[in-house]
């Protein structure tokens, strides 16, 4: 008798503090602001240079310089995890090539590079815009009309895979 009034007691007692617990539940990974630059596809004998970027948002490249024609896609990524994250692959049916780029300085030239990943720091935000880190659209697939949108997936070093729908707007 007396171990079943101990067990109920030791229970009883777990299930108060339980209560009291912090709740472990933490704010995800959350894209806002996503936005692609639109592009016009023309026929194979009339060349475009429709999707043009100046030098301040791409290094000099136009939309013609990577064998095809490009666009770029923006956003604001947050984090609301206690855990730094980094974004390291971006995929979309939009382009045959996704990339992860930044536009930095080097010897007085803005040039444009690919990067491994984008870093967003705990509990912190990284902004994805034109002139410094952005997803690089690669041979695009279809036009890009303003209001359209474009589909992206975004996958993270912790696993993390967030889809986005990005509308199509001019900056």
């Amino acid at each position: 008798m007396k171990y079943k009034v101990m067990v109920a007691v030791v229970s009883l007692v777990g299930l108060l503090f339980s209560g009291c617990a912090t709740p472990t539940t933490e704010a995800a990974l959350t894209v806002s602001d996503a936005w692609v630059r639109p592009v016009a596809l023309m026929s194979e004998a009339q060349p475009t240079t429709a999707g043009e970027v100046t030098n301040a948002e791409h290094g000099g490249h136009n939309d013609m310089a990577m064998g095809g024609v490009t666009s770029a896609a923006y956003l604001t990524l947050r984090n609301g995890t206690p855990n730094a994250d980094a974004l390291v692959r971006a995929s979309s049916d939009a382009a045959e090539v996704v990339e992860l780029h930044n536009v930095e300085m080097v010897d007085s030239v803005m040039q444009m590079r690919p990067v491994e990943q984008i870093e967003v720091p705990a509990q912190g935000q990284s902004e994805l815009k034109p002139g410094g880190y952005h997803i690089m659209l690669i041979n695009v697939t279809r036009e890009l009309k303003p209001g359209d949108t474009v589909d992206l997936t975004l996958t993270f070093r912790s696993g993390a895979e967030l889809t986005v729908s990005a509308e199509v707007r001019q900056p």
